[in-house]
């Protein structure tokens, strides 16, 4: 039977960096928390959202439910120790994208039309400019780059 532990969201933080770094070796993250019990991972361009998102869902204690407007903490099973620890309630990623990995996107996604459409303020340019964030947002690079 595996023992009820509480950690504060700091720790939970040490434990997602650990995972993350093996996970991604060579990809710098910003793994911060609050005094409340929250942990915000950062980082730029590397993998994508989903990737790193599949390992911070398991270090989650909270759940809102909607529905019912009601909060919950069921915890999470600690992957090293199989204990069933409660921790911080939130932990969110964000991917940051930089200028030069973004004209990357704009450029190959400018190719699938036509040459030099990409004019900010035109139809063509603001089409092409929902597209590029569509691709940023829904993940879509891997797809681009294969």
């Amino acid at each position: 039977m595996s023992k009820y532990k509480y950690e504060t969201a700091s720790e939970t933080a040490k434990k997602i960096r650990k995972a993350i770094k093996a996970s991604f070796p060579g990809v710098k993250f910003s793994v911060t928390s609050n005094r409340g019990s929250s942990v915000r991972v950062r980082w730029t361009d590397g993998p994508i959202g989903s990737e790193v998102d599949e390992i911070l869902r398991k270090y989650q204690s909270g759940h809102f439910d909607g529905m019912q407007d009601l909060m919950t903490h069921p915890g999470y099973t600690d992957p090293e120790t199989g204990d069933l620890i409660c921790g911080a309630d939130w932990v969110t990623g964000t991917r940051e994208i930089t200028p030069a990995r973004r004209s990357l996107i704009v450029a190959r996604t400018e190719a699938r039309y036509s040459p030099g459409c990409y004019k900010p303020g035109t139809w063509d340019g603001d089409r092409l400019e929902r597209e590029v964030e569509a691709i940023i947002r829904k993940e879509e690079l891997a797809l681009l780059t294969a």
